[in-house]
Protein backbone atom coordinates (compact mmCIF):
# COMPACT_ATOMS: atom_id res chain seq x y z
CA UNK A 1 0.00 0.00 0.00
CA UNK A 2 1.43 3.59 -0.90
CA UNK A 3 2.00 6.11 1.99
CA UNK A 4 -0.98 8.01 0.94
CA UNK A 5 -3.27 5.26 1.11
CA UNK A 6 -1.71 4.58 4.34
CA UNK A 7 -2.60 7.72 5.76
CA UNK A 8 -5.74 7.74 4.20
CA UNK A 9 -6.79 4.50 5.87
CA UNK A 10 -5.37 5.85 9.23
CA UNK A 11 -7.14 8.93 9.38
CA UNK A 12 -9.94 6.91 8.50
CA UNK A 13 -9.98 4.58 10.74
CA UNK A 14 -9.00 6.66 14.31
CA UNK A 15 -10.62 10.01 13.27
CA UNK A 16 -8.86 13.53 13.08
CA UNK A 17 -5.39 13.14 14.45
CA UNK A 18 -2.52 15.44 14.88
CA UNK A 19 0.94 14.64 12.91
CA UNK A 20 2.35 12.97 15.57
CA UNK A 21 0.13 10.28 16.33
CA UNK A 22 0.38 9.58 12.24
CA UNK A 23 3.79 9.42 12.57
CA UNK A 24 3.25 6.63 14.90
CA UNK A 25 0.46 4.96 13.97
CA UNK A 26 1.56 4.49 10.22
CA UNK A 27 5.26 4.22 11.08
CA UNK A 28 6.10 6.44 8.83
CA UNK A 29 9.01 9.66 9.49
CA UNK A 30 7.16 12.82 9.41
CA UNK A 31 8.62 14.56 6.61
CA UNK A 32 6.67 12.02 4.93
CA UNK A 33 3.24 11.93 6.54
CA UNK A 34 3.79 15.77 5.83
CA UNK A 35 4.02 15.54 2.58
CA UNK A 36 1.15 12.94 2.06
CA UNK A 37 -0.82 14.90 3.93
CA UNK A 38 0.18 18.32 2.05
CA UNK A 39 -1.12 16.33 -1.23
CA UNK A 40 -4.11 15.36 0.11
CA UNK A 41 -5.02 18.89 1.29
CA UNK A 42 -4.38 19.91 -2.23
CA UNK A 43 -6.41 17.79 -4.12
CA UNK A 44 -9.22 18.30 -1.48
CA UNK A 45 -9.77 14.24 0.25
CA UNK A 46 -8.31 16.45 4.15
CA UNK A 47 -9.37 19.06 6.65
CA UNK A 48 -7.00 20.63 8.72
CA UNK A 49 -8.22 22.16 11.79
CA UNK A 50 -6.55 23.93 14.97
CA UNK A 51 -4.32 26.51 15.21
CA UNK A 52 -0.50 26.99 16.10
CA UNK A 53 0.97 24.15 15.47
CA UNK A 54 -1.77 22.08 17.23
CA UNK A 55 -3.62 20.88 13.69
CA UNK A 56 -5.70 17.73 13.44
CA UNK A 57 -6.13 16.27 9.60
CA UNK A 58 -9.63 14.45 9.29
CA UNK A 59 -11.49 13.66 5.94
CA UNK A 60 -14.51 15.35 5.59
CA UNK A 61 -17.95 13.71 5.76
CA UNK A 62 -19.70 13.78 2.64
CA UNK A 63 -22.50 16.29 3.02
CA UNK A 64 -25.85 14.59 4.64
CA UNK A 65 -29.19 15.40 2.52
CA UNK A 66 -32.23 15.08 3.89
CA UNK A 67 -35.02 12.88 2.22
CA UNK A 68 -36.99 14.74 -0.12
CA UNK A 69 -40.20 14.82 -1.44
CA UNK A 70 -40.64 15.33 -4.84
CA UNK A 71 -42.73 18.01 -5.91
CA UNK A 72 -45.79 17.88 -6.29
CA UNK A 73 -47.53 18.51 -9.28
CA UNK A 74 -50.65 20.43 -10.33
CA UNK A 75 -53.07 18.33 -12.58
CA UNK A 76 -54.71 20.40 -14.76
CA UNK A 77 -58.23 19.44 -16.34
CA UNK A 78 -57.87 20.43 -20.07
CA UNK A 79 -61.56 21.28 -21.34
CA UNK A 80 -62.73 21.19 -24.82
CA UNK A 81 -63.32 24.70 -25.72
CA UNK A 82 -66.00 25.27 -28.18
CA UNK A 83 -63.59 26.41 -31.12
CA UNK A 84 -65.30 26.33 -33.89
CA UNK A 85 -65.66 29.95 -35.04
CA UNK A 86 -61.73 30.24 -34.50
CA UNK A 87 -61.48 27.01 -36.44
CA UNK A 88 -63.75 28.04 -39.63
CA UNK A 89 -61.91 31.96 -39.49
CA UNK A 90 -58.57 29.90 -39.61
CA UNK A 91 -59.76 27.93 -42.51
CA UNK A 92 -60.63 30.68 -44.58
CA UNK A 93 -57.62 32.38 -43.86
CA UNK A 94 -55.65 29.71 -45.25
CA UNK A 95 -57.33 29.37 -48.39
CA UNK A 96 -57.13 33.43 -49.16
CA UNK A 97 -53.14 32.40 -48.28
CA UNK A 98 -53.16 29.79 -50.43
CA UNK A 99 -54.90 32.06 -53.44
CA UNK A 100 -52.95 34.96 -53.06
CA UNK A 101 -49.58 32.48 -53.66
CA UNK A 102 -48.44 32.96 -49.93
CA UNK A 103 -48.14 29.07 -49.72
CA UNK A 104 -45.36 28.78 -46.76
CA UNK A 105 -47.26 31.25 -44.83
CA UNK A 106 -50.40 28.66 -45.00
CA UNK A 107 -48.24 26.10 -43.93
CA UNK A 108 -47.64 27.67 -40.69
CA UNK A 109 -51.30 28.48 -40.25
CA UNK A 110 -52.09 25.09 -41.27
CA UNK A 111 -49.55 23.85 -38.50
CA UNK A 112 -50.95 25.87 -35.95
CA UNK A 113 -54.97 24.32 -37.78
CA UNK A 114 -53.48 21.16 -36.64
CA UNK A 115 -52.23 21.74 -33.25
CA UNK A 116 -56.10 23.31 -31.90
CA UNK A 117 -58.16 20.96 -33.91
CA UNK A 118 -60.20 18.38 -31.45
CA UNK A 119 -61.83 16.47 -34.59
CA UNK A 120 -60.47 14.31 -37.38
CA UNK A 121 -62.10 16.05 -40.17
CA UNK A 122 -60.60 19.17 -39.35
CA UNK A 123 -57.29 17.84 -38.97
CA UNK A 124 -57.47 15.68 -43.20
CA UNK A 125 -58.78 18.85 -44.12
CA UNK A 126 -55.50 20.41 -43.05
CA UNK A 127 -53.43 17.73 -44.21
CA UNK A 128 -54.64 17.79 -47.52
CA UNK A 129 -54.22 21.31 -47.96
CA UNK A 130 -50.72 21.12 -46.77
CA UNK A 131 -49.72 18.73 -48.94
CA UNK A 132 -51.01 21.07 -51.81
CA UNK A 133 -48.78 23.63 -50.12
CA UNK A 134 -46.05 21.57 -50.13
CA UNK A 135 -46.87 20.45 -54.26
CA UNK A 136 -47.01 24.70 -55.15
CA UNK A 137 -44.11 25.48 -52.78
CA UNK A 138 -42.18 22.70 -54.45
CA UNK A 139 -43.27 22.78 -58.31
CA UNK A 140 -44.96 26.23 -58.77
Amino acid sequence: MSKIRTVISYIEKHGASPMGEICRGTGFSVREVNSSLRYLARIGMLIKTGSRGKYRYGIPEAPKHAKTKPPIRKKTVITAKDNTVTIGSKKQEIEQLINRGLVRRAQTAISSLIAEARDLDTVNWAMDKGNACGFRAKYF
